[in-house]
């Protein structure tokens, strides 16, 4: 593992413990976990350009690539909801209320 690999594998696990935990608004910490869904199904999408992998394969499979990615990423943007007042990150769509401060939480991530 090279120390660039390290270095992006750091921040990474730092970016995912903000959205998880950091303290921000709900708005604030939706919004990027939506940039940061874009940017790694384009990151995924490039990669697979570079490599040639999607310019030598079919159009449907070309397409059932771009279904699994886009339905993988709508997924985790319905399942992962954020309080509205303290921004904590809730995945269990069960819990009604904001584990840490109380506060009702919405339906599903969408809202």
């Amino acid at each position: 593992m090279t120390a660039l690999a390290a270095v992006a594998a750091a921040l990474g696990a730092a970016w995912l413990w903000f959205l998880a935990l950091g303290r921000a608004s709900g708005r604030v910490k939706r919004l990027l976990l939506r940039a940061t869904l874009l940017g790694v199904v384009a990151a995924l999408l490039l990669a697979g350009v570079q490599r040639g992998v999607l310019l030598r394969s079919s159009v449907g499979f070309r397409a059932a690539i771009a279904m699994a990615m886009a339905i993988v990423a709508v997924g985790y943007l319905y399942l992962i909801r954020f309080c509205a007042s303290c921004g904590r990150m809730v995945r269990n769509l069960r819990v009604r209320d904001c584990p840490r401060c109380g506060a009702p939480l919405p339906n599903h991530g969408m809202e």
